[in-house]
């Protein structure tokens, strides 16, 4: 493995470098300016995008690439990155887990530029998912041939492919490998390696996002009770201290999903689309055949980057050979993964049990795509194909390998004429974009059949012995093979930019970074995508991420619509920003840009994007002479957004004053960072400080040094009691969930590496 190991990183800082060297970013940069404002409005024709892209990877510059640099930022000004304060009136950051704010590959963003940093972390993907494999490969006995195919089928899958791009999932997704590696070697009474469970178990949930996570725990724990029925139990406290060692994170986390938007209403309309229907599993075999999103034509059944779950048909005729030649020793272990494989297809096949699976409030698992269950499926065809090749290799009567070859091509031939034909007739497609679908699959199919062929030629040759060729030799033809075909797919699919493309200045950004600590709304189609504020350091109320607070999705959806519950979506919590809206929604509109201190609109202006200053809007921090007591939600917002309401002298609060406000006076913000505030307060009579942005636990305030109490202020926001006189008011966040995590984690490494110290 050493070997191995050496090998792996050779080839990353080559690949590394390449990219350095052509100034190239494996970034959806084009995409960027090609579709979304302001750098449309300079480039495109009549509305009509003019630069070259492939339309994917927008979460990449709308959320994770931009909450890393922030976090990076905030590390390096020696804060934690706990609070993003630009979107949203301020979410939390760390506590977000599918960025993976703690994968230990993140200090690149630390050491390197940001576009070289990102690179490190898109290649490094590639060899932590090879070394993971190979490790467990080896570890189960697979031969050098059978643990090189495994590992190109996973490397160069759908999935793996797909996922990418966002450069971070597929550190999580290596872990599964790394998990079963080190169950496996409990199991066999290699007692030294009972550390390497807890460190799996972190692996996984540190470097991933909480559905895939939980996915391959629950595989692990499977495949330790399959393994061994009576002595799994041994492993449990491992596992344990695995979660233990995550807790800084799991237990921030935790707490915000108990105050997120995100529940299984908002989130039904994934269950509608994102259980796969029957046609979807033909993509398993035939890579590409309802097309690819990157290249605009796929018309498939499903969304494209959550359900792929491609490996080809070469890789699923070797899984299938294992099963007719297997060995006594490797017959249990081919059972499990075909049983994952059965698993995964019932949880993400549209039936009655999968429905109604995804109606429970499972946090996690219910609140995310179930088709990305599909990856563990993919994974065990990955290993059964290395052990398929192995049988291969050793097998001394060859009809049935034969005999697979040709069903196979029967198969392919089937869905070449099917294809064919059907393009030709012109079935529709029902499709209103795309009608030529049945030609792009007939494509993609020729494509697949094109592979299978040449490979099957290969390995015929090698079985009849009508040439020189040898059956391993064959099968590293194939491999490459393999890897080439894959390497075109990847190619077409993945997103490349030059450097300087990759979240460009604009000058727009600059004046908007100018209104800070002021927030900016949006009117008509001048938009800026949400979470680029993140980025470029302005202020905003729009919000994109799953793990929203739920107080503030209210706020906004009452102002959308009226209603608290109504307005709430899944991941995006948006002002409305339509130029014509009724009277109704344009008055709550501007009441809650008022309350939110958005004193700028991006307008369009004689075709360019420019700025209209709000002179109605309030400070960021202000205060109020009196305070109204409304513990009923429903009853604050009418209050709140009651046309007789002065929001300027008037906030709501949940909770009993201390004392009651009577003056007036002046407060100033004097620094604002993202997790600490100073306002200096001028006041004549004690008052009432409001500052717009969102309440959230652990957010404290101190008052000339004096810890005050922090009152839910107007619904969402944060406000304390202010005596006469001049003083300085700090609000600072430090939540006692880290703080919690913190101590569990130090207790569990603590035994951890007591463990390691008494089995040494």
């Amino acid at each position: 493995m050493r070997r191995t190991g050496i090998v792996l990183i050779f080839f990353s800082c080559i690949a590394i470098a390449s990219f350095w060297i052509r100034g190239i970013v494996p970034f959806s940069g084009d995409f960027m300016r090609a579709w979304f404002e302001p750098w449309k409005t300079d480039t495109a024709v009549r509305g009509v995008p003019t630069i070259p892209h492939k339309a994917i990877g927008d979460d990449v510059f709308r959320q994770i690439y931009p909450a890393k640099i922030l976090s990076a930022d905030l590390v390096r000004q020696g804060s934690l990155p706990f609070w993003n304060p630009y979107d949203g009136a301020g979410q939390p950051l760390f506590a977000i887990q599918h960025y993976g704010p703690a994968n230990p590959v993140n200090i690149a963003f630390l050491l390197f530029s940001p576009t070289h940093a990102w690179t490190i972390l898109f290649v490094g993907q590639f060899t932590v998912l090879a070394f993971f494999i190979v490790l467990y490969a080896t570890s189960v006995g697979l031969s050098r041939g059978g643990t090189l195919c495994a590992a190109a089928v996973w490397l160069v899958s759908g999935y793996v492919v797909a996922n990418a791009m966002f450069g971070t999932y597929l550190y999580a997704y290596a872990g599964l490998p790394f998990v079963l590696w080190s169950i496996d070697r409990v199991l066999e009474k290699k007692h030294w390696s009972i550390g390497w469970v807890p460190v799996a178990v972190a692996w996984v949930i540190l470097t991933g996002f909480p559905q895939l996570s939980l996915y391959i725990l629950v595989v692990g724990i499977a495949y330790a009770v399959y393994r061994s029925p009576t002595r799994w139990i041994w492993l449990a406290p491992a596992g344990f201290l695995g979660l233990g060692l995550t807790a800084f994170q799991l237990i921030p986390m935790a707490e915000l999903y108990t105050r997120a938007a995100i529940t299984t209403q908002t989130s039904a309309f994934i269950f509608r689309n994102f259980l796969l229907p029957l046609p979807h599993y033909i993509t398993v075999l035939i890579p590409n055949f309802f097309g690819n999103p990157a290249t605009y034509n796929y018309w498939g059944p499903s969304e494209y980057i959550e359900s792929v779950s491609s490996v080809g048909s070469i890789a699923v005729v070797f899984a299938a050979v294992a099963f007719f030649y297997p060995r006594k020793q490797k017959r249990s272990l081919m059972y499990f993964f075909a049983a994952v494989i059965i698993g995964s297809v019932a949880l993400s096949f549209r039936w009655w049990g999968s429905e109604w699976l995804y109606r429970l409030p499972i946090p996690v698992l219910t609140t995310g795509a179930p088709s990305r269950v599909m990856a563990m499926a993919t994974f065990a065809i990955a290993v059964l194909s290395g052990m398929g090749v192995d049988a291969f290799l050793r097998a001394k009567d060859t009809r049935v390998f034969v005999r697979l070859l040709i069903l196979f091509g029967f198969v392919l031939t089937a869905f070449l004429i099917v294809t064919l034909v059907s393009a030709r007739v012109h079935i529709p497609c029902h499709n209103p974009v795309i009608t030529s679908c049945y030609m792009i699959a007939f494509r993609n199919t020729l494509l697949e059949t094109a592979v299978f062929a040449a490979a099957a030629g290969i390995l015929l040759h090698s079985v009849f012995r009508v040439s020189w060729l040898s059956r391993r030799n064959a099968l590293y033809a194939v491999v490459a093979l393999l890897i080439l075909s894959g390497g075109y797919n990847a190619y077409k699919f993945l997103p490349f930019a030059k450097a300087e493309h990759v979240m460009p200045e604009h000058p727009l950004f600059t004046a908007l970074r100018a209104l800070a600590p002021q927030r900016v709304g949006y009117v008509g189609d001048a938009v800026i995508q949400t979470d680029l504020a993140t980025y470029y350091h302005f202020f905003e109320d729009n919000y994109y991420d799953p793990l929203y607070i739920r107080r503030y999705g209210e706020l906004v959806s009452y102002a959308n619509t009226g209603d608290r519950k109504k307005g709430i979506l899944r991941s995006d919590v948006t002002v409305i920003p339509d130029a014509t809206v009724s009277a109704d929604i344009a008055y709550r509109r501007d009441r809650l840009w008022d309350l939110t201190g958005t004193s700028a609109l991006v307008v369009r202006q004689n075709g360019r994007l420019g700025i209209s200053r709000r002179t109605t809007a309030l400070p960021r921090a202000y205060l109020v002479s009196e305070v109204r007591v409304e513990k009923n939600p429903e009853k604050e917002l009418a209050a709140l957004f009651a046309p007789s309401t002065d929001i300027r002298t008037t906030a709501f609060v949940e909770a009993a004053l201390p004392t009651s406000a009577t003056g007036s006076g002046t407060a100033t913000i004097a620094s604002y960072t993202p997790t600490r505030v100073e306002v200096q307060v001028r006041t004549s009579a004690p008052s009432f400080l409001v500052l717009s942005d969102t309440d959230y636990p652990g957010w404290n305030a101190r008052m000339d040094g004096k810890e005050t109490q922090v009152y839910r202020t107007n619904y969402a926001f944060r406000g304390v009691t202010v005596p006469e006189g001049n003083h300085t008011v700090v609000f600072w966040y430090d939540p006692d969930s880290f703080k919690a995590g913190v101590w569990v984690t130090g207790t569990a490494l603590l035994i951890v590496l007591f463990i390691g110290f008494l089995i040494q």
